[in-house]
């Protein structure tokens, strides 16, 4: 099971955090785990290439990831929100379509 924790704040992605591997095929062999390392990466390095936003990640283990975003430039805003919605989205899709391997939990800053 892939398990994502997303945390929140005025609809942009602060922290990123997701662990495990989809279960029931061999190592690149599974479309939800895949899709998640996809969205998962390509988020990581939108957010750390942009200039305005300063980021701290760690890969501990295989399979996990940890980042966390922060926006520096408010000129970042929209690209942020844009990148957040993305991924979110993404994420939460795969959640509904594959609900024995992924799950994502949102919460939003401050609750």
């Amino acid at each position: 099971m892939i398990t994502v924790r997303a945390v929140v704040a005025h609809g942009n992605v602060v922290r990123l955090s997701s662990q495990g591997h989809a279960a029931g095929s061999h190592k690149g062999q599974n479309v939800a785990c895949g899709a998640a390392t996809v969205l998962l990466r390509t988020a990581a390095r939108l957010f750390t290439e942009h200039e305005g936003m300063r980021c701290r990640g760690n890969l501990p283990a295989e399979g996990s990831l940890e980042l966390e975003v922060e926006i520096t430039d408010p000129a970042s805003q929209g690209f942020a929100a844009g990148v957040s919605a993305f991924v979110l989205k993404g994420l939460s899709d795969l959640s509904a379509e594959y609900p024995g391997e992924f799950d994502i939990e949102i919460t939003e800053k401050g609750s």
